[in-house]
């Protein structure tokens, strides 16, 4: 009865044309014929299919025979498949290869279809490496998948070390074509587990390669994302810090390039795995790392004071970035108030929601982080007062500015009111009949509220 049925679902996959109904089937096959053991002639049916000059019609039997990997007669029957494979994997389409990526991956794991796979005359893994300089980046890409599963296994690690594949792909890292450099990164980055695969890369300059790519702004975050992959091997670790790797990884951090996404992957989580790792930590924390967040906030960016912001976040869950934070929370704050003393308004704006967000305004969730700078900030509360009592208006707007960021904290309010400075700035500068523009806006509008 099962037979019957497998083959009447063969039946309707070959005659349907619509993309919907062959994935309905599709999942009915998948689901009953994966046991019992599939007959002869579903076998042959499921290859004939293979041939099949419908696109929904090819990836709907590849999904199948993907999912028989475990019966008997289908990995049989899957050898003489090979060339068939190969041949749909060369097209390197969008569609088709992704499906045949997960058939050669699924039967990997046997030593017979390994060794078909890998002779000589089929050139395969010469063929996933050039694959690589096309790269198709929307997906996860087949070449990368397949050497990645294809690696777990010795025979394999010997073909790729001995036939200069390892080379190859170091020297594809280089190339400066964004696409292929960095095919060619994730490839090696999904082989690298290897101990065997990992020394020779090393041999090949893989991780001088990444180091350079950290010193470019457009390279950067890849390089640094690569490297929270392999941080963990002592081999890899070690030819980092030969190579100065915690310096330019400050220097990536410094350009706020950690802002960015990184294969689907925001850059903040990145920069936390990396930090995750002692060594590198305490490379970091002992490089003056706390001169350059004071140098970010001086700026007044808003791009790098969310890297700074991030940072500050990360580091709090650590106890030596906790004393980082607790002996540079001063140094930062006086920063942030040279940064709200600048003749420049978008500075002086940034500067006052930096302070609205270490304060933690309208955020209930009290971190490390905001009861650390909440103290400070009162404390400096006559600082951001002193500006508006200057001659000079855009300090007196600067100023105007973090209290306005500020305001909505009672204890601030409070801390305002009683103070001379604020008496005097409120009975002259913002008495009803001046009007003190600055950058043609009104120095009270257009400040934050929102964290």
């Amino acid at each position: 009865m099962h037979h019957r049925r497998c083959r009447y679902l063969l039946v309707m996959v070959r005659n349907s044309v619509h993309r919907n109904n062959i994935h309905l089937v599709t999942v009915g096959l998948i689901q009953d014929v994966y046991r019992p053991a599939v007959t002869e002639k579903a076998a042959k049916d499921i290859t004939d299919l293979l041939g099949s000059e419908h696109e929904e019609i090819l990836v709907a039997a590849l999904r199948i025979l993907a999912a028989l990997v475990y019966d008997e007669r289908a990995q049989a029957k899957v050898l003489g498949l090979i060339p068939a494979l190969i041949r749909h994997l060369k097209q390197h389409d969008f569609y088709t290869s992704p499906p045949v990526g997960n058939v050669i991956c699924a039967y990997a794991s046997h030593d017979e279809f390994r060794e078909r796979l890998l002779h000589p005359e089929n050139g395969f893994l010469v063929l996933l490496v050039n694959m690589l300089e096309h790269r198709l980046t929307d997906i996860e890409d087949p070449a990368i998948q397949i050497l990645g599963q294809l690696a777990s296994h010795v025979d394999v690690q010997e073909e790729l070390i001995h036939k200069g594949h390892i080379k190859n792909l170091a020297s594809l890292m280089k190339n400066r074509k964004h696409e292929i450099s960095s095919g060619a990164i994730l490839a090696m980055l999904s082989i690298l587990p290897y101990p065997f695969i990992r020394f020779r890369a090393i041999e090949e300059g893989v991780v001088e390669t990444l180091v350079n790519h950290l010193k470019h702004q457009k390279k950067c975050l890849l390089a640094a994302y690569a490297f929270s992959r392999i941080l963990d091997y002592e081999n890899i670790r070690k030819a980092m810090f030969e190579l100065s790797a915690p310096d330019y990884i400050i220097s990536t951090f410094k350009r706020g390039s950690f802002n960015g996404t990184v294969e689907n992957e925001p850059g903040k989580e990145v920069l936390g795995r990396l930090m995750r790792n002692d060594d590198l930590r305490a490379a970091i924390l002992k490089a003056h790392i706390a001169e350059a967040l004071c140098t970010m906030f001086k700026k007044g960016e808003t791009a790098l004071n969310r890297a700074a912001f991030d940072f500050l976040d990360i580091m709090s869950n650590y106890s030596d970035g906790k004393e980082l934070i607790k002996e540079s929370k001063m140094s930062i704050f006086s920063a942030i108030v040279t940064a709200l003393d600048n003749q420049e308004w978008i500075s002086q704006k940034n500067a006052a929601r930096a302070l609205h967000t270490l304060f933690g305004i309208r955020n209930p969730e009290r971190t490390f982080v905001t009861q650390e700078f909440q103290s400070v900030i009162l404390e400096g509360i006559p600082r951001i007062l002193k500006l508006l009592v200057h001659d000079r208006s855009y300090r007196v707007v600067g100023g105007a500015a973090a209290l306005l960021a500020l305001s909505d904290d009672g204890t601030v309010r409070a801390a305002v009111r009683e103070h001379a400075d604020f008496k005097f700035a409120r009975s002259g500068y913002f008495s009803k009949s001046i009007k003190l523009q600055y950058h043609d806006s009104d120095p009270r509008e257009g400040c934050p509220q929102d964290t």
